[in-house]
Order: C-alpha cells, then structure tokens, then sequence
C-alpha cells in the first residue's frame, strides 16, 4: 500500500513539473525573436557611438532598418538618441531623415486626408464670397 502512494506520489509530482518545462516546439526561445532584439541592441549600439568621424556613414547605415523594419517605439527613440547625438556633437541631421519609414505610414496616410479635408473646408467659404449671388448683377466694367 505504501509502495502504491509512493508511486502516485512522484507521477503526480513529475506530471507538474513538467508543465513548466519547454516543449520541443519552442525550440528553447519563449517571448520575442532573439534574432530581432539581438538587431534592436547592435543598432542602439550603433546610435551610442556616433562621432563627427561616422555621423554620416552611421546614418545611411542605420536608416534602412528604422524605415523598414523597427516599429513606433523604437523608431520614435531611436530618433531622438540621434538628434541629441547631433546637438552635442555639433552636426545636424539631414532634413527627412528616415521620414518615409514603414511605421509611421499609417500616421501620414491620416495626416494626409485631414489635411486635405481642411483645405476644402477652407477654399469652399472663399468660392462663395467670390460668386455674386444670383439676384444681384456682376458689377459692370467700364
């Protein structure tokens, strides 16, 4: 009898255990792609140590991954890191620097439309105070 609960014992205490182990379909990585964030340190890396020597090179080389593949966050501090790097070391950023990036499109698709739709809003009021209104008369040119 006690050999019986002894047994069912351990059975139940691998059994649980084994729930917090890894399958083999995880492949030992849980959470994010470990190629990914390894991508994500090498180009924070990359930012930290800009100087007046690589600025440029550093940016051209740096540029494809935030307009193709980095998203909001990382573009948006990856920026920042970058225009602080520039006013301490006295250079400046190229005008449209990585604007046209995969992340923000949705954002500029948006700003886009709005603005669209206020220059509408605004050229319909000036059409009508130009037109005459239909009982009056254009004035006449001499």
């Amino acid at each position: 009898m006690f050999r019986v609960l002894l047994a069912t014992l351990a059975l139940a205490l691998v059994s649980q255990s084994y729930a917090f182990a890894p399958t083999a379909t995880t492949n030992g990585r849980m959470g994010t792609d470990l190629a990914a964030r390894g991508k994500y340190a090498e180009i924070r890396k990359t930012i930290e140590k800009l100087d007046k020597d690589n600025f440029s090179a550093t940016l051209t080389e740096v540029e494809p991954f935030l307009t193709k593949e980095a998203g909001i966050t990382f573009y948006n501090k990856s920026l920042r890191r970058i225009n602080t790097a520039a006013g301490a070391l006295g250079v400046s950023v190229p005008e449209g620097y990585a604007v046209e990036a995969k992340c923000t499109a949705k954002r500029r698709e948006k700003q886009a439309a709005y603005a669209a739709e206020q220059a509408a809003a605004e050229a319909e009021p000036a059409a009508e105070e130009d037109a005459p209104a239909e009982g009056e008369e254009a004035p006449a040119e001499e």
